[in-house]
């Protein structure tokens, strides 16, 4: 979370074609298969939304328990 750049759209699409490839490897998915179908089918987020998410709690965690 400390280390996240979402501003960064070219490292953003890097790692979301790593992740896809990595789950079209461990389903056994056909490669055409669209990212939202294979995120759809194993209850995953995108990663956009799983850094939103961490930055969220980060913040709930450091300013609203003080």
């Amino acid at each position: 979370v400390i280390y996240d750049q979402p501003h960064n759209v070219s490292l953003c699409n890097i790692l979301e074609s790593i992740q896809y490839r990595a789950l079209t490897a461990l389903t056994g998915a056909i490669i055409g298969r669209t990212r939202e179908n294979i995120y759809i089918e194993l209850a995953i987020e995108n990663l956009s939304s799983r850094q939103w998410l961490h930055r969220l709690c980060l913040f709930y965690k450091t300013y609203i328990t003080q």
